[in-house]
């Protein structure tokens, strides 16, 4: 029950009462409690005469300002009011309790949030857009702690660490010289095998060729271009002009002198490899477009045949030789490719649609074309580091092809396959 308490007497009134009822005063507006209302009551002077009531035993309560019943409900009111105080202030309490927590909270993210604002200004811009977005999305979900910042820190630096360790590896994986080999080959291989052509024609075939299929006879004349190549001395591998696209394997730089010989004006065409062997394994079909799809055993099969028709000594040009003609010989004026420092100048490359007319492309210094571009070139050596010894049976590639790369078309730049590879990017030229 709520009542209003008398500022001058101190009596209890009901909660109605404007002014009180023992006093007459007027009475403010005010919330008492029940102990405080028995209180007033047991205090309050007496009224107006009432009859006696029965006496009571020495020393208990003065039940005559309040009725027995009235004075239970209120004891039991009391005790509500009690309970209810209690229940409010450990409410109260436990609310406080969170309240606090979450200050507490607040400021260790705060002190994060300096401390990390610091590592940001110190850091790359990479680890702190990162940080930042880290504690930013703590703030909003609530995470709090030291420690969980200290895991999400760790967390940012160890993927940070993944993608340094990955970049690491790609830049090796581009710098290598046998992975880009290997895929390029692939991929040639791959795509010349679903499109492959008989190594020998059917017997109708053969029937229709008639002599022209039959083999030549020694000393039969066969035109094939040579351009004479004084020798000389020369450095080979990774020169001045070859820049930054230099591989491993074209150090160390080395001065080589090589014997006079010649090599052939243009890579072996279709038109001669058909009048030779009586067959065309290229894919990109055409009388003077290069022979591709041609193994190192292969082109030693079509030498040997060669030179017995013709009676000459044709070989396949060492890999020196095959470098010095590349270059210019004695008349070399140091350019990147084949007879310039311009590509597109020289060299058929970086193409989709295949190989090119042998001769499409300008010469270099000694009027030889295509030794930058249009097919690689099998030469006759084992493939090895300069100054060891070579390792395997892999034979060497030169001078790049349709498909391949600028710095795969330099003069310095080498590649090796196994000599019984083929591919729709790989042919040969004659040296003698």
């Amino acid at each position: 029950m709520i009542m209003m308490k008398c500022p001058k007497c101190e009596a209890a009134n009901q909660d109605n009462a404007r002014k009180c009822a023992i006093c007459g005063s007027v009475l403010p507006v005010k919330i008492v409690t029940m102990e405080e209302v028995l209180r007033s009551r047991a205090a309050a002077p007496p009224g107006p005469a009432k009859p006696a009531a029965p006496a009571q035993e020495e020393g208990g309560p003065a039940l005559g300002a309040v009725p027995g019943e009235e004075l239970k409900t209120l004891k039991t009111q009391l005790e509500e009011e009690r309970a209810g105080r209690i229940h409010a202030e450990a409410t109260l309490e436990k609310y406080m309790g969170k309240i606090s927590e979450r200050d507490n909270t607040t400021e260790r993210l705060q002190v994060n949030l300096e401390r990390y604002r610091k590592y940001i200004n110190k850091s790359t811009l990479y680890t702190a857009a990162a940080v930042l977005l880290a504690s930013l999305i703590l703030i909003i979900t609530g995470f709090a702690g030291q420690g969980g910042l200290k895991r999400e820190l760790a967390e940012v630096q160890h993927y940070k660490h993944m993608y340094d360790s990955l970049n690491t590896l790609s830049r090796k994986a581009i710098r290598s010289r046998d992975s880009l080999r290997t895929e390029l080959i692939g991929l040639q291989n791959r795509y010349a095998a679903t499109h492959t052509e008989p190594e020998q024609p059917s017997a109708p075939q053969e029937a229709i060729r008639g002599a022209a299929a039959q083999p030549r006879k020694a000393g039969i004349d066969i035109n094939i271009e040579m351009v004479p190549v004084p020798g000389g001395t020369f450095t080979m591998g990774c020169t001045a002009e070859q820049g930054d696209n230099c591989s491993d394997d074209e150090h160390p730089v080395r001065s080589v002198t090589v014997g006079s010989f010649s090599i052939s004006k243009y890579q072996v065409t279709q038109d001669l490899w058909k009048r030779v062997m009586g067959t065309n394994p290229a894919y990109y079909r055409g009388d003077n477009l290069p022979i591709e799809r041609i193994s190192w055993r292969e082109a030693q099969q079509f030498i040997t045949k060669l030179n017995g028709m013709t009676g000459q000594n044709y070989r396949l040009p060492t890999e020196a030789e095959w470098e010095y003609a590349a270059r210019g010989g004695a008349s070399s004026r140091g350019y990147k490719f084949s007879g310039s420092n311009h590509i597109e100048e020289v060299a058929w490359y970086a193409r989709t649609s295949g190989t090119t007319w042998a001769g499409t492309r300008k010469s270099n210094e000694l009027r030889i074309h295509d030794m930058s571009g249009n097919v690689s070139e099998w030469v006759s050596d084992k493939y090895g580091e300069y100054g060891g010894k070579p390792e395997g049976d892999d034979r060497v590639l030169r001078g790049g092809g349709w498909s391949s790369v600028a710095k795969s078309c330099r003069v310095a730049s080498r590649a090796s396959m196994p000599p019984g590879t083929r591919g729709n990017n790989i042919g040969f030229r004659l040296a003698q």
